[in-house]
């Protein structure tokens, strides 16, 4: 993820990103038992087990295996799901035909930097590659995985979403958002929103954010008007702090003008117990399937660690192998679950 600061120029697009540190119960988190760190952890290890899990290789075990823990986990909480299924494809650039031998090796070296070729007497020039799929002549078919829990409104709805597609194990990157996701969904199972909660595990955010790509193109526009806010979760798992489990002072909350209003309830449901600060300011750039969601103007807080070298996290492994689950900060993940079940509990309107 890149993410990119301005403090003077309000950003075009509703954004915010949310730093995170603990706070109180509220009602959702009033449970007997709250939120589990012993399932968090069991999430990251089961998912970063399987290895890659990506949307588009030549085996697609990894992602196929990714599906069913998250939709066994989802049975188990007693939900019904929704497999939003569609295929990745290998595309050429218009005018190629593919009637030429595929190779799956990806060879980046082969084009450093750059080549310039001559074609019909014209000047060509070609870059090396940023990224390689698998080449294949055949689309891969990869799923969304959607749970909706109705409201008693049907005027507005909210959409947690986070990608289960990763590079390598992929703990932080994202199955610590993963685990958030499936820890929100148990403690919401009995819950009574008063606006409608779609949950969604995203695919192909690696390659370019495919599967939120994919989910807003089936909504119509009526649809996406009353989405009342989406809040993303990529990345949660590892703070800043020398010492594990010590918190960072206070919070951002960083959003555009657009998405001030949503940027204000969320602080407003996470420092109503007075347990912590925050300081609101903009913020503009690219980040996860959040992008997708402000390029349709829909107000949108992605929840994130402190990334203050704007990739890679404290341990350095930001889609590396060594995003394992031992780099994991689990006192901090769970006070990152605990401020995302209560800002989702707000917006929301929960009553159980």
């Amino acid at each position: 993820m890149l993410i990119k600061m301005d403090n003077s120029i309000p950003a075009p697009l509703p954004f915010a990103t949310v730093f995170l540190v603990p706070l109180g119960a509220t009602k959702i988190l009033e449970e007997e038992e709250g939120v589990s760190p012993e399932n968090l952890r069991h999430h990251i290890e089961a998912l970063s087990a399987i290895g890659e899990r990506s949307a588009y290789a030549s085996n697609m075990d990894g992602i196929k295996k990714a599906k069913d823990y998250i939709t066994q986990k989802l049975t188990d909480y007693g939900y019904s799901f929704y497999a939003q299924n569609f295929v990745v494809e290998r595309r050429l650039p218009d005018g190629i035909k593919n009637n030429f031998s595929i190779t799956s090796a990806c060879r980046q070296g082969e084009a450093s930097d750059k080549i310039k070729i001559e074609i019909q007497g014209k000047p060509i020039i070609i870059f090396d590659r940023i990224f390689c799929l698998p080449a294949s002549p055949k689309g891969k078919e990869v799923s969304n995985i959607i749970v909706r829990i109705p409201g008693r409104s049907s005027s507005k709805k909210i959409i947690l979403g986070a990608h289960y597609d990763s590079k390598g194990h992929g703990a932080n990157d994202n199955a610590s958002g993963v685990a958030v996701l499936l820890e929100v969904v148990r403690l919401f199972s009995k819950s009574k929103p008063e606006f409608t909660l779609e949950i969604v595990f995203f695919v192909g955010e690696e390659l370019g954010n495919l599967g939120s790509k994919y989910y807003l193109g089936q909504m119509s526009t009526e649809e996406k008007l009353k989405i009342g806010g989406v809040i993303i979760v990529d990345m949660v798992g590892n703070n800043k702090s020398d010492e594990e489990g010590a918190p960072l002072e206070n919070l951002d909350i960083m959003y555009s003008k657009e998405a001030a209003k949503l940027a204000k309830d969320i602080e407003k449901a996470i420092t109503k117990d007075g347990i912590i600060e925050t300081r609101l300011s903009f913020i503009s750039g690219e980040a996860s399937d959040d992008d997708e969601f402000r390029e349709e103007g829909i107000p949108t807080i992605l929840f994130s660690e402190d990334t203050p070298d704007e990739l890679r996290h404290q341990n350095d492994c930001f889609n590396r192998p060594c995003d394992t689950p031992d780099k994991i900060d689990y006192v901090f993940l769970q006070q990152a679950t605990e401020v995302i079940a209560s800002s989702v509990d707000f917006l929301t309107g929960i009553k159980k």
